[in-house]
């Protein structure tokens, strides 16, 4: 059985701006899975952790599913471009405020349930899960059984829970899901929420 610090779900470049990254910068973490399908992003990921034995990569879409999905990502095929949007939600990229353009390109990629990792990783504990998916945070949260994962703290993107900038129902409902799955102290930031247990 594996403890690791993290599990990054969206990982992108390995931005040292996000939750993750300035966590690894300032050395607060030391171990973790980062998760990113995008296959440019991955290739500037693993090539800048590439020296770090104790930072697992996954190409890898987490879904509430195992098998392919389909990544959209915008102006794909343009060398001299590289994108921080992709999304497996229909539209989603598109739309997004920051995508470059309206040029999407539709990859096949593989994808599985973060149970389904957390089996393979045959982890034991988990301090953080940073999840960032362009859309599909809630989809994923909503589908995970967190009792049978442990976990301490969960971030995540709650902006686009309803839709694009969109805050709803599906918001609501997933902070109820968090605190029966024992997430009890719940704070907003900006457009994230940190999800965490009583007992950290």
């Amino acid at each position: 059985m594996i403890k690791l610090d993290f599990i990054q779900i969206g990982a992108n470049i390995g931005n040292n701006e996000d939750f993750i990254g300035k966590k690894i910068l300032n050395k607060e973490v030391s171990s973790g899975i980062l998760i990113e399908p995008n296959p440019k992003a991955f290739n500037v990921l693993k090539e800048k952790f590439k020296d770090n034995k104790d930072f697992y990569l996954e190409q890898v879409a987490i879904s509430n599913y195992n098998g392919k999905t389909i990544l959209n990502i915008d102006r794909f095929e343009d060398d001299n471009f590289f994108s921080h949007i992709a999304s497996t939600v229909e539209n989603f990229t598109q739309s997004h405020p920051f995508a470059g353009s309206s040029i999407i390109t539709k990859i096949e990629v593989n994808c599985e349930t973060l149970c389904n990792l957390w089996d393979r990783y045959s982890l034991e504990h988990v301090k953080y899960l940073c999840i960032d998916t362009e859309g599909n945070d809630y989809n994923i949260l909503i589908n995970t059984n967190f009792s049978k994962l442990n976990i301490d703290i969960i971030h995540f993107e709650h902006a686009h829970t309803d839709g694009m900038g969109v805050v709803g129902q599906n918001y609501y409902a997933l902070k109820e899901f968090l605190k029966n799955q024992g997430y009890i102290n719940l704070e907003q930031i900006g457009g994230d929420t940190i999800a965490s247990k009583l007992n950290i």
